[in-house]
C-alpha cells in the first residue's frame, strides 16, 4: 500500500459555510440505510439519511467525496470528503462501500495511494530501544489496518502522529 501524506482539512460539517459545502440536486436513494446522526461545531445535529454517489474531490485526485443526503425540512444533499463520513458514520459508509467499487474512479496510480485516517495503537520492539515503534493504523476508504513503523507515520502525517501520542498521554 502506497501512503500519501494528508493535509490537514479540518474538519468540514454539514451547515458550514458555502465554500465547504458543495449543494448538488436531489437524486433518489439507491438503497435504504440506517439513519445516523452527526454533530457540527455548533453541536447541532444533522442525520445522515444515505450516501448517494461518489466522485473524486476537485481538490486532491487522490481522494474521494461522497455525496450525501441529510433528513431535513427540505431534504438537503452536499459532497462532503469520504474520510468526514468514514469516521462520523461508519455504518453508512460500510454500507456504501460494500455496494460499488468507489476506488476504481481513481486514475490507475491514484487507486493505489492511501492517506491515513487514524493510529489506532502502537507496540514497541521487544529488546529495542523505545524509538522503534510500529503503529497499527486505518485507511481512510479502507476497511483494512496495516502495521507500519512510526517513522512511515511521522513522514506522511506529522500531525496525526503528534494527535496520537498526546490521546494516550505522551510516547511512554
Amino acid at each position: 500500500m502506497e501512503a500519501l501524506g494528508v493535509r490537514s482539512l479540518g474538519r468540514r460539517r454539514k451547515g458550514a459555510p458555502a465554500a465547504a459545502r458543495i449543494p448538488v440536486q436531489q437524486a433518489p436513494s439507491q438503497a435504504p440505510a440506517p439513519d445516523t446522526s452527526i454533530a457540527t461545531d455548533e453541536d447541532e445535529k444533522w442525520e445522515l439519511v444515505d450516501i448517494l454517489d461518489h466522485d473524486i474531490d476537485p481538490d486532491d485526485p487522490t481522494r474521494i467525496i461522497l455525496k450525501c443526503r441529510w433528513k431535513v425540512a427540505n431534504d438537503d444533499t452536499s459532497w462532503e470528503p469520504e474520510w468526514l463520513i468514514q469516521e462520523d458514520a461508519p455504518l453508512l459508509w460500510k454500507e456504501y462501500i460494500a455496494t460499488c467499487d468507489h476506488r476504481a474512479i481513481l486514475g490507475p496510480r491514484q487507486r493505489h495511494m492511501w492517506h491515513i485516517l487514524a493510529v489506532k495503537s502502537h507496540t514497541f520492539t521487544r529488546g529495542k530501544k523505545k524509538n522503534n515503534a510500529t503503529m497499527t493504523v486505518t485507511w481512510v476508504g479502507s476497511t483494512d489496518e496495516s502495521v507500519v513503523s512510526e517513522a512511515f507515520v511521522k513522514q506522511n502525517n506529522p500531525a496525526m502522529l503528534e494527535e496520537y501520542w498526546g490521546s494516550i498521554g505522551g510516547r511512554k
